[in-house]
């Protein structure tokens, strides 16, 4: 059951940034059928695995005196699904980073924690693939999630995350005819459209 998250949290990733950071357009019903397969055909070897072996080879205990977790030595296929998620995080990740120079303050702001949120876990799982866990055989990637989940707690109060989304301004202030400009509390300019710059001749 675990291989159902393993393998659906890339992808969700990459949607989530997507929808995010308004750059969805590629979006369709037969990408995402796509982008479902692998994760779908790793949860069905998870589960039949005693047949061909080819997520994990073989599972042994921990060493006599040492960690009491079992050794799960990996497969194949392994390396597929991780090499899969990671290129999925990857790419969720590079559209935050493009829109951080599109999008004002207030949404770099809120693209940080989001940012740092994904890279905790994927430097757990990294730890973790490359055999370099501090107890061996324990995959800290979930206990990571923990973190995350404080981090985004408080990005939901702290810089109001979600509340505004980029894909609000881009329907609303980007394409209206009249000019916006956004004023901070000490009067500086901190946004405005592109109506407003070309009246202003920015």
């Amino acid at each position: 059951f675990e291989y159902i998250g393993i393998g659906s949290v890339g992808i969700l990733w990459l949607l989530f940034s997507a929808r995010f950071s308004n750059q969805d357009g590629w979006i369709t019903g037969k990408v995402l059928g796509l982008l479902w397969v692998i994760p779908t055909l790793t949860v069905l070897m998870a589960f039949t695995n005693e047949w061909h072996w080819l997520l994990w080879s073989s599972i042994t205990p921990g060493a006599p005196g040492g960690t009491d977790f079992l050794m799960y030595h990996h497969g194949p296929w392994f390396w597929v699904i991780v090499s899969y998620s990671y290129v999925t995080l990857f790419a969720g990740s590079f559209l935050l980073i493009r829109s951080i120079a599109k999008y004002p303050r207030l949404y770099r702001k809120q693209t940080a924690p989001l940012m740092l949120g994904v890279a905790i876990p994927w430097i757990a799982n990294i730890i973790y693939v490359s055999g370099n866990s501090p107890i061996p055989g324990m995959d800290l990637s979930p206990f990571s999630f923990t973190i995350v989940g404080f981090i985004y707690l408080w990005s939901v109060f702290r810089t109001r995350l979600f509340e505004i989304l980029p894909i609000a301004r881009d329907l609303l202030i980007e394409n209206i005819t009249e000019g916006v400009i956004v004023l901070d509390t000490m009067n500086r300019v901190i946004d405005l459209n592109p109506a407003a710059r070309r009246f202003l001749c920015v």
